[in-house]
């Protein structure tokens, strides 16, 4: 099962709207991720047969956080991740809408409101794992 704490804290966060998110939202999100990817048979069965590292650039502060799928295994941190198969770079208001799921990812691609560097099919396929992760996270905290 998800931790509690995580299901809490985010949804606090989602009820406050990514126009009031921060960059310190993401570690947490990333940990929803990477339980969920334990626990979720729809997040297993979009993770396999995919192995990706993904780097997050938060584009106004230059802030970074990479996010691995091995095997389905999801694990996270701060910083640089050598070789990513994909970079995501946008300001903090698209990345928190995106996972806020306010925006779409690869519609704010297309406006040009985030830069995606790499193998695009791998940050599509990332995008399909945000969609089933969040929308588990809707189903769990619904009656919060």
């Amino acid at each position: 099962m998800v931790d509690r704490e995580i299901l809490v804290t985010l949804k606090k966060y989602f009820d406050e709207g990514a126009s009031e998110a921060k960059i310190e939202y993401l570690p947490p999100v990333l940990e929803y991720f990477k339980q969920i990817a334990l626990e979720s048979d729809e997040v297993k069965e979009e993770l396999e047969g995919q192995s990706w590292r993904c780097q997050v650039v938060e584009s106004a502060s230059g802030i970074k956080y990479w996010l691995t799928n091995e095997g389905g295994k999801i694990e996270y941190g701060e910083g640089s991740i050598d070789n990513p198969s994909f970079i995501f770079t946008g300001p903090l208001s698209v990345l928190a809408a995106i996972i806020f799921q306010e925006k779409d990812g690869p519609s704010a691609y297309m406006a040009g409101e985030l830069t995606i560097e790499g193998n695009i099919a791998d940050g599509l396929a990332f995008n399909e794992v945000i969609a089933a992760a969040l929308d588990i996270f809707q189903d769990l905290t619904e009656d919060m």
